[in-house]
């Protein structure tokens, strides 16, 4: 693997990882705490996470996701490295999916709605028209963040794949490749 290539599915990893731990961190802590406490608190806490989660450093880091995997993906193929190049640009095709669209079509529009709730509006019934249609988009990102991170730790890996392991991985992009069609 080039060193521009490796740096960039270097990146993919880090990036993938950050997301899916952030991701995880909600599905395994931030949301069963803010859902055993009382709804009022839930609300309120959420508002503030999600004000506080849109800023530079998170916006970048989920952004590039996609961005490294691709580039790295196109300069694997181009330098002879089908498994690399197609483990990486299917990793990228999962995240944007998973995780980007499924952060615009799900997490954002309810964070927006939570946050225009009225204020007289019951905090009962605000957090639980929230809460669990929010839990599956997180999922969703949380599995597809995972997934991206583990193509892209594959990818690193076939560049020094002994032989056997080298066959192994080509057979896997042959399928997935093959699913792709």
């Amino acid at each position: 693997m080039r060193p521009l290539t490796a740096v960039l599915t270097g990146l993919t990893v880090l990036s993938a990882g950050a997301m899916a731990g952030t991701f995880f961190a909600f599905a395994v802590g931030v949301m069963p705490g803010l859902s055993a406490g009382s709804p009022a608190t839930a609300v309120s806490a959420m508002r503030h996470i999600n004000a506080r989660i849109e800023n530079p450093f998170f916006l970048a880091v989920f952004m590039l996701v996609p961005v490294f995997a691709a580039v790295a993906g196109v300069l694997a193929l181009r330098s002879g490295q089908r498994t690399a190049g197609v483990l990486l640009l299917v990793a990228a095709a999962v995240y944007v999916v998973g995780t980007i669209i499924t952060t615009g079509a799900v997490n954002v529009p309810l964070n927006q709605t939570l946050a225009s709730a009225s204020p007289h509006a019951d905090p009962a019934t605000v957090w639980a028209d929230f809460v669990g249609r929010w839990n599956v988009g997180n999922t969703v990102r949380t599995l597809a963040s995972s997934a991206t991170l583990l193509l892209a730790a594959a990818a690193f890996a076939a560049r020094s794949a002994t032989p056997k392991a080298a066959a192994a991985a080509e057979l896997v992009t042959d399928a997935v490749t093959a699913v792709a069609r």
